[in-house]
């Protein structure tokens, strides 16, 4: 049983290992293409769009349970 179990995966690692070994690294070129094609905004960021602008917060927290609320307040600005 143990042979057996020996020699599968010996042939896993060689079959995984001449996979990996035949491929290529891309190029510095190839690679600043993909790289800046993921970099570049698409259509999921239309829609953060609404948060555009300035706003007023304010956030509630306790220190610890059954403490007293404290209350804060503040100005948050986001831009493109």
């Amino acid at each position: 049983m143990k042979w057996r179990t020996f020699r599968f995966l010996l042939a896993l690692i060689l079959t995984l290992g001449s996979g990996l070994a035949a491929q290529e690294a891309p190029s510095t070129q190839q690679m600043t293409e993909i790289m800046t094609k993921y970099a570049t905004p698409g259509e999921h960021h239309r829609h953060l769009e609404s948060m555009i602008g300035t706003w007023t917060t304010r956030s509630t927290f306790w220190t610890a349970p059954g403490a007293p609320q404290l209350e804060s307040t503040g100005k948050a600005r986001h831009s493109h």
